[in-house]
């Protein structure tokens, strides 16, 4: 029984960890298709100014995995 628990305690805290970063992950996925638009739209000024905050989520997205123990 206790076993049971166990395994079953590890998917909670495996699906908790998964949903830590959903909204980190979709702002990456967010700006990524702003960067598209702004490219087919032939903006340099935008697409720098969408870089530079991809970066900063990216950086973000990369300590939370870290944080999380993922590779």
């Amino acid at each position: 029984m206790f076993r049971i628990f166990r395994e079953r305690k590890g998917i909670v805290l495996a699906h908790l960890k998964e949903t830590l970063d959903y909204y980190v992950r979709l702002r990456v996925a967010e700006i990524e298709g702003d960067m598209l638009t702004v490219l087919i739209g032939k903006n340099s000024e935008k697409l720098m100014q969408k870089y530079r905050l991809w970066v900063a989520a990216n950086a973000d997205l990369a300590n939370r995995e870290r944080e999380l123990g993922r590779n």
